[in-house]
C-alpha cells in the first residue's frame, strides 16, 4: 500500500514573513483609507514660509479651488464655484477667475492679459474690486474708438516661472495685445527647493504615486525638509522659490514672448507695506526690494514701461494703510483703484504710440 503524500508545511520564517507582510499591508491600507476619509489631500506639495521670514505657518495650495499640474505645480480648478478668504470665486473653463472668454477675439478689440499672483487674482476681494475688472471699465470709458477686454490670469502664489508657462499655454488662445506683469511677492518666498526643481520632481516616476497616494503625500510632506537638511545641500526653507537670476530671465522671457505675438508689456512694481517705513532695512524686506530692483532694471533694459507702485504710493502706504491695504501686500478695492489709474494711463499711451 502506497503512503499518502503530505504537503510540506511552510517553514517558520516563511509564516512570519507572510504574517508581517499582512500586518504591513493592513497598516498602510488602513492609513491610506483614514487619510482619504478625513479629506487629506496634499497633491500639490507646495508650501513655503509666509510673510518675510521663517517660522510662519506653511501655506498649502490644494483642495477645492486648486488642482495639481506637472508644469504649473498647481492651477485653479476649471469650472469650480467656491470661496477664497470668504469671497466668492468662480473659475471659468480656462482655469481663470474670470468670465468665459470667447475663443476668437472680437473685431476692434484690444486684449490685456494680467499675469501674476494673489494680488492680481484679487485676494480678499470681490472679483469686480480687483484691478483687472476696474481696468477694463476704465479703459472702456476712455476707449478712443477701441473696445478693451482685460483678462485676469492671476493665481494665488504664482511665481514668474508659473506665469511664464501659463502665458505660453494661453497666449495662442487669448491673442493678447498687452501684458500686465505683476509678479510681486511669490518669487522671493523661501522654500526647500526652487520652483524649477519642484517641477522636475513632479515629472519623476513618483509622479503618479504622489498624485494618488495620500499616505505618500503625507510622508513626503513630513520628510522632505528633513531629507534636504540631511543631504547638506542647504538649510530647509532657506531657498528662494525663484532666484534673482531666474527672476530676471523669466521677466525677459515674458516680455519677449509677448513681443513675438505683437503684444506690448507693462511691468508693475508692487507696493510692500511693512509695520513702519524703517522696517525696509530688515532682512526679509531687503530681500524683497532686491527683486523690485531687478524688475526696474529689466524694464529699463527692454524699453518696457514700469508702473512703480511702491515708489508712487510712498508714504501713503503708511499714512493710509488701513484704507489701501488688507495686509502687507494685498491692496483693497481703493488700493486697486490707484493701480488701475496708473495702468490705464500707461496702456492708453502705449496704444496711442502703436506700442503693441
Amino acid at each position: 500500500m502506497s503512503e499518502t503524500s503530505v504537503p510540506p508545511r511552510p517553514s517558520r520564517w516563511r509564516r512570519r514573513l507572510l504574517g508581517s507582510a499582512t500586518v504591513l499591508l493592513l497598516f498602510f491600507g488602513g492609513a491610506e483609507l483614514l487619510l482619504r476619509l478625513v479629506g487629506f489631500d496634499d497633491h500639490s506639495l507646495m508650501r513655503w514660509t509666509g510673510e518675510l521670514g521663517r517660522g510662519q505657518d506653511l501655506v498649502l495650495y490644494s483642495g477645492e479651488l486648486f488642482e495639481s499640474d506637472p508644469e504649473l505645480i498647481w492651477t485653479l480648478r476649471p469650472g469650480v464655484s467656491t470661496t477664497w478668504f470668504e469671497k466668492p470665486v468662480q473659475v471659468n473653463s480656462l482655469g481663470l477667475r474670470d468670465r468665459e472668454i470667447a475663443p476668437d477675439k472680437p473685431a476692434n478689440t484690444l486684449r490685456v492679459l494680467c499675469l501674476g499672483d494673489s494680488s492680481v487674482f484679487g485676494h480678499g476681494l470681490e472679483v469686480d474690486h480687483g484691478f483687472p475688472r476696474q481696468l477694463e471699465a476704465a479703459l472702456s470709458t476712455h476707449h478712443g474708438g477701441k473696445r478693451y477686454e482685460v483678462i485676469n490670469l492671476g493665481v494665488p502664489g504664482y511665481s514668474t516661472q508659473q506665469s511664464l508657462i501659463q502665458l505660453r499655454r494661453l497666449a495662442p488662445v487669448l491673442q493678447p495685445d498687452f501684458l500686465v506683469i505683476y509678479n510681486a511677492h511669490s518669487d522671493y518666498f523661501l522654500d526647500a527647493v526652487e520652483d524649477k526643481e519642484r517641477v522636475d520632481l513632479l515629472a519623476s516616476q513618483s509622479n503618479q504615486l504622489y498624485r494618488h497616494s495620500r499616505l505618500y503625500q503625507l510622508l513626503r510632506k513630513l520628510l522632505l525638509p528633513l531629507a534636504v537638511r540631511i543631504s547638506g545641500r542647504h538649510d530647509p526653507f532657506s531657498t528662494h522659490r525663484v532666484s534673482l537670476e531666474d527672476y530676471r530671465t523669466n521677466l525677459e522671457a515674458m516680455i519677449a514672448d509677448g513681443a513675438g505675438r505683437g503684444a506690448g508689456s507693462v511691468l508693475v512694481v508692487a507696493p510692500l507695506v511693512l509695520r513702519e517705513k524703517r522696517s525696509e532695512a530688515e532682512v526679509g524686506a531687503k530681500r524683497a526690494l532686491m527683486y523690485w530692483d531687478v524688475m526696474r532694471e529689466v524694464g529699463a533694459a527692454n524699453d518696457v514701461p514700469v508702473v512703480d507702485m511702491h515708489e508712487k504710493l510712498g508714504d501713503r502706504m503708511y499714512n493710509e494703510r488701513e484704507k489701501l491695504f488688507l495686509d502687507d501686500c494685498h491692496p483693497t478695492r481703493w488700493g486697486n483703484a490707484l493701480i488701475t489709474d496708473e495702468l490705464r494711463l500707461t496702456i492708453e499711451r502705449m496704444a496711442a504710440q502703436g506700442r503693441r
